[in-house]
């Protein structure tokens, strides 16, 4: 028998810790004769487990030019633990002199289940550095409601 233990945010299972679960197997049977039914207690046996620490998303960024004044950005976050907030997650892009230059059409929540999300930059200068901001809400705590800004800047 398997039994499945939720340990959704809000569950009050901290990562990290160390837990105990008692179990205590019960055997009912019934007499054919005369209906009595009695219960039998088949042994007790303890486990100990604990989850492990969750751990932050993996965000891989590919970057290529289309054309001498292109760049495209391919995102992909891998959220193993699931901590990110609603699954979503926004960008920003920036010049060298950090000037936001997020394309209007980049401008949305993206889905972390989707692989390789597209983000095109047009009439880039060759001579300039560019960074991609990368925000999103983490709950650091399984807690359903403590969510932490975070952002990785490539």
């Amino acid at each position: 028998m398997i039994k499945e233990i939720p340990i959704n945010p809000g569950s009050g299972f901290v990562f990290g810790d160390k837990y105990k679960i008692k179990l205590i197997p019960i055997a009912e049977y019934t007499s054919i004769e005369t209906g009595t039914t009695k219960r039998l207690e088949l042994g007790t046996e303890e486990i100990e487990f604990s989850f492990d620490e969750l751990q932050r998303p993996i965000i891989a960024v590919r970057g290529s030019r289309t054309s001498n004044s292109n760049i495209n950005f391919k995102i992909t976050i891998y959220d193993d633990s699931r901590m990110i907030k609603d699954n979503k997650y926004t960008i920003k892009v920036f010049d060298s002199k950090q000037n936001d230059i997020t394309p209007e059409s980049s401008k949305i929540e993206y889905d972390v289940d989707k692989k390789n999300n597209l983000i095109t930059i047009e009439n880039v200068e060759q001579s300039q550095q560019y960074t991609i901001s990368i925000i999103t809400q983490l709950d650091y705590e399984n807690t359903g409601d403590n969510y932490k800004e975070y952002k990785k800047n490539i």
